[in-house]
């Protein structure tokens, strides 16, 4: 059985098994999906072996060996192949572009559920299908020149499209709802909460790459706005003014205008 026919059955597995109503098999599903993600990493690998290498790119152990006019040529020893980290190097050193960021999140989401979280539902695992999906869309339509619907078939890639479009809708109301809860707050409470964010992005802006907002959130903000804002309001707040290099821009947004506001959509303009 080819090592692309492994991906494809595996992806479908998993997400058979999320679309199965046994909680137990939620463990599997993310088990599933993202060894099918790194087989199709690993077929990608296969396809750029030279042939009589024995796969050598995918391969753990890569030896040199002498041809029959004694020139040097590269093989694949033994059955291991290469993990998650000898995939990354080796796409790197052949300019295969990868949402690394993603798969990392994807893997930690995978690895805390099989380890700390048995018994969570289908509905907590979106946030892994919906990342997994951008990642098996793009690279099969860009490294594997395939169109990923009929790759994967018809029945995998319509749970993919559903379990994206439902996380997407459920993200954008989760902002819009934080959004006016920033917007909400009282100028007394606003301005203690400011006084902690602003140290938080503060602190941010000058940590190190892999600190991160959560370490300024736990560090500085803690005590102060998420007493005010709650836990993710704080958080969205200190995001927002990182990314924006400061805290002027949640000023800024407290002074919008609402024009409207759906369940997922909240429309503003400037005064």
């Amino acid at each position: 059985m080819s090592i692309l026919k492994n991906a494809i059955d595996s992806i479908a597995v998993g997400l058979e098994d999320y679309s199965s109503p046994d909680q137990r098999r939620v463990i599997s599903c993310t088990r599933n999906v993202f060894a099918g993600i790194l087989l199709l990493f690993k077929h990608k690998l296969s396809l750029l072996s030279l042939p009589g290498s024995d796969e050598a790119l995918i391969k753990q152990r890569v030896l040199p060996v002498l041809d029959a006019s004694a020139r040097v040529e590269w093989k694949g020893k033994g059955s291991k192949t290469v993990d998650v980290q000898g995939i990354r190097e080796r796409f790197e050193s052949l300019i295969i572009d990868v949402d690394w960021k993603r798969i990392e999140k994807i893997n930690s989401f995978r690895n805390d559920i099989e380890h700390y979280f048995s018994n969570l539902k289908h509905e907590a695992i979106r946030s892994l299908i919906s990342d997994s999906f951008v990642i098996i869309n793009d690279f099969i339509r860009k490294h594997l020149n395939e169109d990923p619907k009929e790759l994967l078939g018809d029945a995998a890639w319509a749970v993919l499209i559903e379990v994206n479009e439902v996380y997407e809708k459920e993200k954008a109301e989760c902002l819009a709802k934080k959004t006016i809860r920033l917007r909400a707050t009282g100028k007394v409470a606003w301005a203690i909460a400011a006084a902690a964010i602003g140290l938080a992005v503060y602190a941010a802006l000058g940590a190190p790459a892999t600190g991160g907002t959560s370490l300024a959130l736990e560090s500085f903000a803690a005590p102060a706005a998420i007493g005010i804002l709650g836990f993710e309001v704080t958080f969205l707040a200190i995001a927002v003014a990182v990314a924006a290099g400061g805290i002027g821009a949640l000023t800024s947004l407290r002074r919008y205008k609402e024009i409207s506001r759906t369940s997922d959509t909240l429309v503003l303009s400037r005064r």
